[in-house]
């Protein structure tokens, strides 16, 4: 209850691309995986580029199962890729919206190896 009080109060006045970017502070992991390419994923990037602690593995979002494009020099890819994410990889889920769906998506795609996933 604690924690979850904290994160909403360090939400409110920092945004959700730093929170998103303190928790996968706090994981195990240097690598991340961003699902979800709109606003949130956008901000989340030049938080992880601007203190250059984390790697950027991939970026993630269903638009790419018909679209092809970057984002800042990552191509996106399709969420089917999730089935080949080294079990190293944090997802960074990136988005509020869809938050149910896309968490029901990774488990799906990573039924053997689900990976560790933090958001918002």
């Amino acid at each position: 209850m604690i924690g979850k009080l904290a994160d909403n109060i360090f939400y409110f006045f920092n945004g959700p691309a730093k929170l998103l970017y303190k928790k996968l502070k706090a994981s195990e992991s240097s690598q991340v995986c961003i699902y979800g390419a709109g606003e949130i994923g956008q901000a989340l990037l030049q938080e992880i580029r601007a203190h250059g602690k984390l790697t950027i593995h991939s970026i993630v979002d269903r638009k790419a199962e018909y679209l092809q494009t970057e984002l800042e020099g990552f191509t996106l890819q399709p969420p089917h890729t999730l089935k080949t994410l080294p079990r190293e990889v944090v997802v960074a889920i990136a988005s509020e919206a869809f938050l149910d769906e896309i968490i029901a998506r990774i488990k799906r795609e990573t039924s053997n190896t689900p990976p560790t996933v933090v958001h918002l």
